[in-house]
């Protein structure tokens, strides 16, 4: 008899454990229920390092990253609508507190993967002429799902340049005012003489200079990151 309540008593002790795992299963679901992207280091890719001096501000990219995921587009009951609040980004030191499951820092790929969310990348790869920034936001199985990028070129513009240069023709004139005469009442006076120079005309000469090179290198500016970010957010679909 003791036996038989043994048994009893050890399968319903079984019962409510199996029970309260699954309840604690249920709470870590629900817990990550939000949409949750994971901001990667950029990747830089300098080909002419004796030209530019180039580095790439993360937190920076992580900041872009937090405010323009919020455009990304959710389906709802009437479409799709703007994220909003149901996106949650992360880095490099805040992943840690949420899936600290796994190393991150060893391999951001695999750690989204395994925990069911997605990632951002950025690439910026310096080249004599250009430098090209670009993001991609890949799924939990690793296909890319949004893209966006922005290239800083190397220009070349020429200012046109002229001088311009006037002449003047100056001649010496000899006037008499032999006569001629001049009365007023009952006297007269001759006329006067005028010997000197007297301005006969002018001359506008137009002449093309060599024109001034202008050159523009390429560079790495907040805005080119801003653009980028944007081009990748604005009306991602994330389901």
């Amino acid at each position: 008899m003791f036996y038989w309540l043994f048994c009893l008593f050890w399968s319903l002790t079984s019962v409510q454990a199996e029970d309260l795992q699954e309840a604690n299963a249920e709470i870590i679901v629900e817990a990550h229920k939000e949409i949750e992207v994971y901001v990667a280091p950029a990747i830089l890719v300098n080909n002419a390092p004796d030209i530019f001096e180039v580095t790439v501000d993360d937190l920076s990219i992580f900041g872009l990253a937090s405010v323009h995921s919020k455009m990304a587009k959710v389906p709802s009951t009437y479409g799709y609508v703007n994220a909003d609040e149901n996106v949650m980004v992360y880095n490099q030191e805040t992943i840690e507190y949420i899936w600290p499951n796994c190393n991150y820092r060893l391999n951001h790929q695999k750690c989204s993967m395994q925990n069911d969310h997605w990632w951002l990348e950025t690439k910026v790869t310096v080249q004599q002429s250009e430098i090209v920034i670009t993001m991609y936001v890949y799924d939990q199985y690793a296909q890319i799902r949004g893209k966006g990028s922005v290239t800083s070129s190397y220009e070349i513009s020429y200012l046109q340049r002229q001088r311009t240069t006037t002449t003047s023709s100056r001649d010496v004139v000899s006037v008499s005012g032999a006569g001629n005469q001049n009365c007023s009442g009952a006297a007269c006076s001759s006329g006067g003489s005028f010997t000197g120079p007297v301005n006969t005309g002018s001359q506008t000469i137009v002449e093309d200079l060599p024109p001034t090179k202008i050159e523009v290198k390429p560079s790495l500016l907040q805005k080119h990151m801003h653009q980028a970010s944007l081009r990748t957010w604005i009306g991602l679909k994330i389901e």
